[in-house]
C-alpha cells in the first residue's frame, strides 16, 4: 500500500474496510513515512494529540499529514485548524449555521457546550435580549431536530453530530455572545 495514494483499486486505502481503532504506532508509521518524503521531522507528541483531536480516524489524520507535507511552514495545531476548517466547510457547517435564525444558534451553542437543557435565561444572555419564551425555545428546538441538528436518544437533547458540536463550539459568532 501507498502511503499518499490510492491503491490498485482506485479507491483511497483508508476507506477500504473497518481497521478497527488504531494504535499510536499507525501515527508513528506515517511520521516515519512523512520524515522519509519530507526530510524534516514533526514532534510525535503533537502528532499523537492531533489524531487523538480528530477521534483517531485515519483518513482525516492522514489528510493532515498530507497537509504538512505540502505546506512545510505549517506547524501541526496550525494544519489542524486549517484542516478542521476544510472538513467544516465540506461538510456544510457554515452553510447550515447561517440557515439558523440567532435564536436556534444560541440554543444549539448551549447543546454543543453540553448543557441538555437548554436554559431560557441562558439563552437570553448569549443573545443579549430578555429570555425568549418557552414556546418559542420549543420552536427552536424543533427546527434544529428538522435540520438534523439536535436529536434526543436517550430524553436529552444534544447535537447529532459530534463534528458538528465541537465546531459549533469552536465558532465564534457576532449575533450571539
Amino acid at each position: 500500500m501507498t502511503l499518499f495514494g490510492p491503491r490498485r483499486t482506485g479507491k483511497a486505502a483508508f476507506l477500504i474496510g473497518d481497521l478497527g481503532p488504531l494504535e499510536d504506532d499507525f501515527v508513528h508509521h506515517l511520521l516515519a513515512a512523512f520524515t522519509r518524503s519530507a526530510r524534516r521531522e514533526l514532534d510525535a507528541d503533537a502528532a499523537v494529540a492531533a489524531f487523538d483531536a480528530l477521534e483517531r480516524n485515519p483518513y482525516v489524520f492522514r489528510r493532515l499529514v498530507e497537509d504538512l507535507l505540502l505546506h512545510p511552514d505549517l506547524a501541526i495545531d496550525e494544519a489542524l485548524v486549517r484542516l478542521r476548517d476544510r472538513v467544516a466547510s465540506e461538510l456544510g457547517f457554515p452553510d447550515l449555521w447561517l440557515k439558523l435564525t440567532p435564536l436556534q444558534r444560541a440554543v444549539a451553542r448551549l447543546l454543543a457546550e453540553g448543557v441538555a437543557k437548554a436554559a431560557r435565561a441562558r439563552v437570553g444572555v448569549l443573545l443579549g435580549a430578555a429570555p425568549p419564551s418557552a414556546s418559542r425555545m420549543q420552536t427552536a428546538i424543533q427546527r434544529l431536530q428538522r435540520e438534523g441538528v439536535a436529536d434526543a436518544p436517550a430524553s436529552t437533547w444534544i447535537i447529532a453530530d459530534p463534528a458538528l458540536a465541537a465546531w459549533i463550539a469552536a465558532h465564534e459568532d457576532p449575533e450571539i455572545g
